[in-house]
């Protein structure tokens, strides 16, 4: 009786320690959960609402226009951020009367729901930095208040919202 304990224990342990390698591996390496906090991303994504990543995709490429990331703000308090990429490296940006340009051409914006209240002199993007702003752009804390983000910052890739136990929608 107590050979078979002291085995299930054993086995128990094993199956404990792979659990958690593999768990520590997929949050490091492969994508992991987060929740979203505040309302700087609406109509797209809503405080609450729970979101996956991906962390694969940025080792073989840089980060896309368009692509929502999630980050470490680079305002010294390390507090994670979900934002939607806007410029790249070596790109100019500008905003006039509400609407962003980039090289002096309008940015189509699909996903962006509300009108934003704001104007900013053209800048230019330096390279391994982003321009990152929210959707919704009049509550969005963003690169228009600290800046350009270090694309060393990036987490992760936003790949799709989720509500247990059955909504799974991607992010667009």
């Amino acid at each position: 009786m107590k050979t078979m304990l002291l085995a299930w224990l054993s086995s128990a342990m094993r199956v404990a320690v792979v659990s958690a390698l593999v768990f520590l591996l997929t949050v490091n390496f492969v994508g992991q959960g987060f929740r979203v906090d505040g309302r700087c991303m609406e109509p797209n994504l809503h405080h609450g609402e729970r979101v996956l990543t991906e962390k694969v995709s940025y080792r073989w490429r840089q980060p896309r226009r368009g692509d929502v990331v999630v980050f470490r703000v680079p305002d010294g308090t390390n507090d994670l951020m979900v934002k939607r990429v806007i410029a790249l490296p070596g790109e100019r940006i500008s905003i006039r009367d509400g609407e962003v340009f980039i090289n002096g051409r309008p940015l189509p914006e699909p996903y962006r729901r509300y009108e934003m209240h704001y104007c900013m002199r053209e800048k230019t993007v330096p390279e391994g930095m982003l321009f990152v702003m929210g959707d919704n752009r009049d509550v969005s804390n963003d690169s228009r208040d600290w800046g350009f983000l270090p694309m060393t910052r990036i987490i992760a890739r936003v790949w799709c919202r989720y509500q247990l136990p059955f909504r799974f929608e991607l992010v667009k």
